[in-house]
């Protein structure tokens, strides 16, 4: 800082405002009710991408599995259907894809 800037501060004073401070208050956290974070419609659809996608059986369960927990801990009042259908029809379709679904030719070279 130049010398001008500084001798201009110890004219004026200190430029703080000490009646302006305020006490640092936490912000307060929601509690777990009110939060409404569903990681079991989460863990559903990667399960049931994983059972559609890489054909794995057991990622197909865990989606059916995880979206019957995740509707079980759903609230009346949360109504995200979409979400909810979304993946209900996610871990069907893994199932389906799993045990009805033609499976692909074998490679030639092995």
């Amino acid at each position: 800082m130049s010398k001008k800037g500084s001798a201009s501060l110890l004219v004026q004073g200190d430029p703080r405002r000490p009646d302006k401070v305020k006490k640092y208050r936490a912000p307060e956290i929601a509690s777990e009710e009110q939060q409404s974070t569903d990681y079991f419609s989460l863990l559903s659809l990667l399960f049931g991408m994983g059972g559609v996608m890489m054909r794995y059986k057991w990622s197909a369960w865990c989606a059916v599995i995880t979206c019957i927990a995740s509707f079980a801990n759903s609230k009346k009042s949360d109504g995200d259907t979409k979400q909810m259908m979304t993946s209900v029809s996610f871990s069907m379709m893994g199932l389906f894809v799993n045990y009805f679904a033609p499976k692909p030719p074998a490679a030639a070279g092995a």
